[in-house]
């Protein structure tokens, strides 16, 4: 964020984006997006990433693996349609294992 300040503020001083882009060695377009942001938001930040559940909802996946704790990743897969990977990935971020543990 340093740089694009110090990209920015050569900008202001000589106007010239052509001359800029070349002594910081970034393109013309760089050098847009970030007068752009600059104007709308007012910070030279990149926004947040957003993340979340896709296609699979962790509520449902939860309840439906703890109803039927046996079946297997590509049951569950078929059961809502989407990829073995991506039940996989789902059941780690929910901390389910592959170990089988009693509770008696």
């Amino acid at each position: 964020m340093i740089f694009r300040k110090r990209v920015i503020a050569h900008y202001k001083k000589s106007n010239n984006k052509s001359k800029t882009c070349s002594l910081f060695e970034i393109s013309v377009v760089t050098l847009n997006k970030w007068l752009d942001m600059l104007e709308q938001n007012g910070n030279l930040e990149d926004a947040p990433l957003k993340r979340g559940w896709r296609k699979l909802n962790p509520d449902l996946l939860k309840e439906y693996v703890t109803i039927n704790p046996d079946l297997y990743i590509k049951d569950y897969a078929n059961y809502f349609g989407v990829t073995i990977s991506c039940v996989w990935d789902a059941l780690k971020r929910l901390g389910f294992t592959r170990k089988k543990r009693l509770y008696c």
